[in-house]
């Protein structure tokens, strides 16, 4: 075993030079949880189907910073949506992007960022997440849900209609995501693609949101989440500028 003084470090040491933050010009920010599409081909493809029993390809399931997944029993658009194409590298950092949707031809592939809430049997969870190519379509389903929770429609949902009608127009819809297994005609190549039948809260999903509402560690990372979705858009909005 080492001696007690063994980890001290001398304050001329080029090691003690390096251990500083003072000159740092990178903010240090905690991991925010994130929905993500189970694929048998993710790195912790073992791990998430170990934790979500029975989870099959293409379905939704809830990751957060400690290493835990969980089951989402349906995810619901908080607001922005940032739609961008871009190229990765095997490290998946972001080599080119460009803002909007990527012309077919551009060898960008793409993508939609957005606030996502995730409900699960047990509550709810903000998240900041990622549609990627044949998930977009579900952003798109989430989009044109929100669209439709007007007023009227939720005066026409009885009591928790009257309820919902209270929240702003994105809070008040969910999708329930349904896998659709596809196969290339042209190369034979099999994919599954998430789409979302969206819908008004259920009674247990705005039992949920109401208890997160008054939870201060909820609002706490609903706000950690606005951060970073701002951080992440502007990096991306960076990059398509050649900057």
């Amino acid at each position: 075993m080492a001696s007690s003084n063994a980890l001290a470090v001398q304050s001329n040491s080029p090691l003690a030079a390096m251990a500083t933050t003072e000159e740092s010009n990178v903010q240090a920010q905690g991991s925010t949880p994130y929905v993500g599409f189970y694929s048998k081909r993710a790195e912790k493809a073992v791990d998430i189907a170990q934790q979500v029993k029975g989870i099959a390809e293409g379905e939704p399931y809830l990751a957060k910073p400690d290493g835990s997944f969980t089951a989402v029993t349906s995810i619901g658009l908080i607001g922005p949506t940032f739609r961008y194409g871009c190229k990765l590298d095997t490290e998946y950092k972001i080599t080119e992007a460009v803002v909007g949707c990527p012309e077919r031809d551009s060898g960008l592939k793409e993508h939609v960022l957005a606030p996502i809430l995730a409900y699960t049997k047990d509550g709810v969870t903000p998240t900041l997440s990622t549609f990627r190519p044949t998930r977009v379509k579900a952003a798109l389903d989430l989009v044109n849900g929100n669209q439709r929770a007007t007023d009227d429609a939720c005066k026409e949902a009885g009591p928790v209609g009257k309820q919902l009608a209270k929240l702003p127009q994105p809070l008040r819809t969910v999708g329930d995501v349904k896998v659709l297994h596809k196969t290339s005609q042209s190369t034979g190549f099999a994919y599954q693609i998430a789409r979302c039948e969206t819908r008004l809260l259920s009674d247990v999903e705005a039992e949920h949101l109401a208890n997160a509402l008054n939870d201060q560690e909820f609002n706490e990372l609903c706000a950690q989440i606005q951060t970073s979705y701002d951080s992440r858009k502007s990096m991306i909005e960076s990059v398509a500028a050649g900057e």
